[in-house]
């Protein structure tokens, strides 16, 4: 059940993450092309803290 929830968890930040970059997209477009890859490493670092302190 725990697992289930976390993978739940996981999969909301990634879709929370996707729609900020989507929403800055909006606002500044050339902005994001630079920001995508520092916000992407950020949340990548947020889902792997996570599963490490889970375990």
């Amino acid at each position: 059940m725990t697992r289930l929830f976390t993978c739940f968890f996981l999969c909301m930040s990634e879709l929370i993450c996707l729609n900020l970059i989507l929403l800055l997209g909006l606002v500044n477009f050339s902005f994001v092309k630079i920001g995508f890859l520092g916000v992407r490493f950020q949340c990548l670092n947020f889902v792997q803290l996570q599963i490490f302190v889970l375990l």
